[in-house]
């Protein structure tokens, strides 16, 4: 017998759900409770499902109510809905397919969703049967049932795609779902061929058995069907057919080959922009569909690495080049959007005056005068290697391998963050405004806006990845139309988009474009002071794209004692310096996320206007608003760590420290924007060293305050965790960051305060070791690290509670299941743990076996980053001091990989008394640093003395051990073996070891 409701629970439930659809009854909270109530009943999802698809007469709504409250119960208790009540809810769900030509448009898309939270909870081998009798709905003449099943397929599509290729009941549902979906393809429906290939696209990415034995097939009628009609096609079917073919050019690029040609051609048509002025969404995601696959294709190591198609593509990127650039204008609906610039003075036709016009017209006339084609390569300076500590070590070798690409896609999209971040820009049909004052209130967060995908960011990044991949092919053609079409355009938005171009493609056309920017970087600092605020700040980004070569500049004169006012370095520096007064906030963020990058590279090289920086800063902070004084934060940290010492100068700091502790004073324990003040202050702490006294005492007891009532929360949430809520462990974080900078500036002078703290610094951090968070034991063991340094004595009461507790992460999971974001955990770890047992001596005796069997597997493992070797390299080395007699029985384990690293450590404290423990263990154990010696290849001894050779300034007391181990060597080893070993060397390493030999003779 059929299920059937009881009347008056029906109609209470009814009456509940009617209740609910009202968004002002005041009562919601308390009908949300009841709801959750019916959960009680076993029946309570028949009585939703009968809603849902029975109730003909009650209101859509009702309905709609019923059916979400019916989804998300199977998808949160699939597991003890009965199955009785399951079988009523998918016969009524199959019912209401039969009938769906009869339902509302909505109630099908409800039951849809039931549907397919049904088969992926069951998982599919449970309910093949509804998967069947989807797929022979398609077939089904009325164009509304098969619009439903396959809308219906498409979500089991997207939750199921793995499942679908299993076995069932002796076949793979993928096999008789995919030609269906193909078949669709040529559908007389728009709106089912889209549909089907996007499911078909839902299998791309998990590449199952069934969809690659048919993969030739869908592609054959994918370029059959869809990319000869491209003219005439369906914009969302256009759509579909690109993101899909983007997936295959990712996953299955071999796959593209025979339509390689058909592929570009069809995509460099569809970068074409719309010539409308009305925002047409689908087609617009056409356009930025199209941007990613040039993207992905610009970064296919299997087409443009290996120059395949080289010849096809070179045809069409002119034509390609000049799409992308006219897409990454700010459109009308853009301009909207971003409100009245209220430092645009003229109208966008005519924002230049004839001075400037005619200034540029004469730079960019150079140019194009410019027949030189000699290709001039110049001299690249490293960007700065952020890494002067253990705190912040990364592992570049193994785990920063999409750094590079990232930071430049996050650049290009920084472009168009710095160019539309202001509450205060006007659209192209303002004519004439002026700057004004805007309130603190208007300081507005458009994070949401930004992280959203907008064609002008997606065409800067294609544009970007294909000079990276093209480099001085597509450089020129990308000049050419600059110069020609774009820069000297009258339109001012166009201009905007040209300079945006020029800064995109500066990375991968640097060798071309380096033989302009004597009179691009000109062209640039003038458009600095356009009327224009959307043109200056992208000019400040732009500029900021060639730091590199104005550093690189800058040097060259220096070498060749030349008169500095002939480089470009100083009238940029100036001219950032200067936007960063500029009224327009947009403008201002441009400038300050520009002069961040210019300090990175500049470096050392800002010592000389450390001064004129400070005064423009110290006037930054009195006009900027809250969210550009967050970034200004950062431009002043980034600021002292590049200029260093230099910085501790009673007339800098007076300048550089009073808006600081201003802000400082003014912000709460609570306040989130303390994260960027904190670390601005850690890098001004380390730069400053003992300058920072005068302000530390304040600072550190309130870092002290906020490290113990965040402990405080913690344990509190432990302990009620459904009553209160985890604290916020960034305050932690930065809290211990901040004093990590503190002990390392101040260095033993910090002892006093240390010991004055209450709570107790010390003990507060016997709490944090424990935090489970990695990134709290991340800070914990770095400024652990650094206490050892500075005020070693404070630390030895609570060692062994540390020591046990640093161990314990590093021997937890540790290179098994090695995570990037433990990464610096073990690195602060291994690090601390030197300094701490080079100091320790023998107390350190008992913990030296586990250490040293931790550290060697560290060492060892082929796939633990170079960073973690390096440090525990260095580790086993401090071991060495403390204990040299307790690590040599271990020696012949690790003295091979040891050697081998050391070759890649630079020279500097940690590798000098690293080399002082190792000798130390050697002479107390030298046999076993002879060992595994085999004819065929290179002994110990050789490694140790390549190793040796390369220390070029050795400390005395090291240089005082070598020579010691070099004649220990020589004297055990007979004088054949010595003479062929020291044979192998080079000319320089021999002459090292010689003199280290004849000096202890």
């Amino acid at each position: 017998m059929t299920w059937q409701p009881q009347q008056q629970g029906l109609r209470e439930l009814v009456f509940l759900l009617r209740d609910a659809t009202n968004p002002n009854n005041p009562d919601q909270g308390l009908i949300h409770q009841r709801l959750l109530l019916f959960n009680e009943y076993p029946d309570y999802n028949s009585y939703l499902a009968h809603i849902l698809t029975k109730l003909t007469y009650e209101d859509i709504s009702i309905r709609r109510i019923a059916g979400l409250q019916l989804k998300n119960n199977i998808k949160n208790n699939f597991n003890i809905i009965p199955l009785s009540v399951l079988d009523y809810v998918k016969q009524c769900c199959i019912d209401t397919l039969h009938s769906s030509e009869q339902q509302p448009a909505s109630i099908c898309k409800t039951v849809s969703s039931v549907i397919a939270s049904i088969v992926s909870s069951g998982q599919a081998h449970n309910w093949l049967e509804v998967i069947i009798l989807l797929v022979e709905k398609l077939d089904n003449p009325n164009q509304i049932i098969s619009e439903v099943a396959l809308d219906t397929l498409v979500m089991i599509c997207e939750d199921t795609a793995i499942e679908l290729d299993q076995v069932i009941n002796g076949n793979r549902p993928l096999r008789f779902m995919i030609p269906k979906f193909v078949e669709l393809y040529s559908h007389p429906n728009s709106r089912l061929r889209a549909q089907a290939i996007y499911a078909t696209s839902q299998f791309v990415p998990s590449k199952p058995e069934s969809f690659i034995y048919q993969l030739d097939v869908i592609l054959n009628v994918l370029y059959s069907q869809i990319a000869l009609n491209s003219y005439g096609e369906d914009a969302c079917v256009r759509r579909e057919f690109i993101r899909i073919v983007s997936l295959f050019l990712e996953l299955f690029p071999e796959k593209l080959e025979p339509h390689i040609d058909q592929t570009i051609e069809y995509m460099v048509n569809a970068t074409i922009p719309l010539d409308t002025t009305e925002k047409d969404e689908v087609k617009e995601q056409i356009l930025i569909s199209a941007c990613d696959f040039w993207m992905q294709y610009a970064q296919s190591k299997y087409y443009c690495q290996q120059k395949k198609d080289e010849s096809h593509t070179k045809r069409y990127i002119s034509s390609l080049v000049e799409n992308l650039i006219r897409l990454m204008a700010y459109s009308e609906t853009d301009l909207l959007g971003l409100g009245n610039d209220d430092n645009d003075k003229k109208n966008h036709r005519h924002s230049f005056t004839r001075t400037q016009l005619h200034y540029q017209k004469a730079c960019i006339n150079r140019l194009n005068d410019d027949d030189d084609q000699q290709s001039i390569r110049p001299r690249y300076y490293r960007p700065k290697n952020i890494n002067p500590d253990h705190q912040q070590r990364n592992d570049i070798d193994n785990f920063d391998e999409e750094d590079d690409s990232s930071e430049d896609e996050e650049s290009v999209t920084s472009s168009d963050s710095s160019s539309s971040d202001s509450s205060n820009s006007n659209s192209s049909s303002s004519n004439s405004d002026e700057d004004s004052s805007v309130p603190e209130d208007d300081d507005f967060e458009d994070d949401e806006f930004y992280s959203q995908d907008s064609l002008r960011k997606c065409s800067a990044a294609a544009l970007d990845a294909l000079a990276v991949s093209f480099g001085d092919d597509i450089a020129k053609i990308i000049l050419d139309h600059l110069f020609n079409h774009v820069l000297l355009n009258e339109n001012w938005l166009i201009r905007e988009s040209g300079i945006l171009a020029l800064g995109a493609a500066a990375e991968g056309c640097i060798n071309v474009f380096s033989q302009h920017l004597l009179d691009l970087v000109p062209y640039l600092l003038k458009s600095m002071q356009d009327s224009k605020a959307l043109i200056r700040s992208i000019s400040c980004w732009t500029l900021s794209r060639f730091s590199n070569w104005l550093v690189d500049q800058y040097d060259a004169t220096n070498e060749e004692m030349c008169n500095k006012s002939t480089t470009l370095f100083e009238p940029v520096l100036f001219a950032l310096l200067e936007r960063l007064l500029d009224p327009n906030k947009r403008v201002q963020e441009a400038a300050c996320t520009s002069f961040i990058i210019f300090c990175e590279t500049a470096s050392t090289r800002l010592v000389s206007y450390i001064y004129p920086i400070l005064a423009q800063t110290n006037q930054a902070f009195r006009l900027y608003h809250r969210k550009n004084r967050l970034i200004l934060y950062d431009a002043v940290g980034t600021f002292a760590e590049s200029v260093g010492s230099e910085l501790n100068q009673p007339q800098f700091i007076s300048l550089l420290m009073p808006p600081l502790i201003s802000k400082w004073n003014e912000l709460s324990d609570e306040d989130t924007d303390l994260f960027p003040l904190l670390e601005c202050l850690l890098n001004i702490t380390v730069a400053l060293g003992l300058g920072f006294i005068q302000y530390v005492e304040p600072v550190l007891t309130r870092c002290v305050k906020l490290i113990s009532s965040t402990l405080q929360e913690q344990m509190l949430a432990d302990q009620y965790p459904d009553e209160v809520m985890p604290p916020n462990s960034d305050f932690l974080i930065a809290a211990l960051d901040l004093l990590s900078g503190i002990v390392q500036g101040l260095g033993a002078e910090i002892e006093p305060l240390i010991t004055q703290t209450n709570p107790s610094l010390l003990s507060l951090l016997g709490g944090c070791i424990h935090n489970p968070v990695p990134e709290v034991l991340q800070s914990t063991f770095a400024l652990v690290g650094y206490i050892a340094i500075a005020c070693f004595p404070l630390l030895v009461p609570f060692l062994n509670d540390m020591m046990n507790e640093m161990v314990h992460a590093l021997r937890k999971e540790y290179y098994n299941n090695m995570m990037l974001s433990s990464i610096s955990v073990y690195n602060n770890a291994l690090w601390a743990i030197g300094e701490i047992v080079m100091r320790w001596g023998q107390e350190a005796e008992p913990y030296i076996p586990v250490l040293t069997q931790t550290l060697v597997s560290f060492l060892t493992h082929s796939e633990a980053p170079s960073s973690i070797r390096e440090n525990a390299m260095v580790a086993l080395g401090r071991l060495g001091l403390a204990c040299p007699q307790s690590v040599a029985p271990y020696l012949h384990a690790f003295i091979k990989p040891w050697l081998e690293k050391s070759l890649s450590v630079p020279e500097g404290h940690e590798k000098d008394s690293a080399f002082q423990g190792l000798c130390l263990i050697i002479k107390s154990n030298a046999k076993d640093a002879q060992k595994d010696y085999n004819l065929s290849g290179i002994k110990e001894l050789y490694l140790l003395l390549v190793a040796i050779s390369t220390l070029r300034t050795p400390s005395i007391d090291l240089l005082t051990e070598l020579k010691t181990i070099v004649r220990g060597f020589h004297s055990i080893t007979n004088s054949d073996e010595w003479n062929y070993t020291t044979s192998q060397l080079d000319p320089i390493a021999q002459k090292q070891i010689s003199t280290l030999f004849v000096a202890n003779h």
